[in-house]
């Protein structure tokens, strides 16, 4: 099982939410890697990828994979690169509703089940 991060931002980069899914996988990807974060029943292209911005093992021996970091409606002179990446709402649809729809929780929500 690897644990995986996402950080959602506002446009003005002061709020964000953190992200938390666990996954069965069958290799563990690197740095710098493509991955489908985000995958879609009802709609065969709706599925989303995330690049790997960082991985790393706690001290029990467990996987974790952090994201590049998705902010929601950036600001005309935003830039994507290796950490950062858009999110167009009137476009690209409800972040959180999307994340949720493919099992991830909120990092709070997480805490508050266990």
């Amino acid at each position: 099982m690897v644990t995986w991060w996402l950080t959602t931002k506002t446009s003005s980069y002061s709020v964000s939410e953190l992200w938390r899914r666990e996954v069965e996988m069958g290799f563990l990807p690197h740095e710098g890697d493509h991955v489908l974060i985000l995958t879609s029943e009802e709609e065969p292209d709706g599925s989303i990828g995330g690049y790997v911005k960082r991985r790393y093992w706690d001290f029990d021996g467990k996987a974790h994979l952090e994201f590049q970091e998705y902010v929601q409606d950036p600001p005309e002179d935003f830039k994507p690169n290796r950490i950062m990446t858009s999110w167009w709402t009137d476009r690209d649809g409800d972040l959180e509703e999307m994340l949720r729809a493919s099992g991830w929780a909120d990092y709070d929500e997480w805490t508050r089940t266990r």
